[in-house]
């Protein structure tokens, strides 16, 4: 009986977990992400090239609020969809946050059509700067940095 008792606490015991890596669900970035995000430059992924508001000649403004995402160039809304942060885990690599834009709403011309596919892009932010991967191989980056 001893045996049995001995061999319950085993398994009781085997079945605790030390993990106290918290599990980032994305809300501790998507809460750092509130606000509005001015764009400072692009680099091309193939050529390296970069490109500024100074050399396209336009200005894009990114905002975040809970879950709502808009998007505005030269102060015209193009993009107001929803957004989630995401840990994505490619093979071979460490598990990265990934900014997921939802099916949305693209204004040009002033004509709104509805742009059915998602948009995921790799996502950093240190202090006042986010930064913006797409992601696939050789894809552009983009900087942004925070309005106050």
């Amino acid at each position: 009986m001893k045996k049995y008792y001995l061999l319950f606490i085993v398994l009781i015991l085997s079945s605790c977990n030390n993990d106290d890596t918290p599990k980032d669900d994305g809300a501790a970035t998507e809460k750092v992400l509130q606000g509005k995000w001015s764009w400072t430059s692009t680099t091309n992924g193939v050529d390296g090239t970069i490109t500024t508001p100074e050399t396209e000649k336009k200005t894009i403004l990114l905002e975040f609020s809970g879950t709502n995402f808009k998007k505005y160039i030269d102060g015209t809304l193009t993009i107001n969809t929803t957004f989630e942060v995401v840990t994505k885990q490619v093979t071979g690599e460490p598990p990265t946050q990934t900014l997921v834009i939802g099916g949305y709403y693209q204004i040009s011309n002033k004509k709104a059509q509805t742009v059915p596919t998602h948009s995921s892009e790799g996502i950093k932010i240190n202090g006042t700067k986010l930064n913006l991967n797409k992601t696939c191989n050789k894809c552009n980056s983009s900087e942004y940095v925070r309005l106050q």
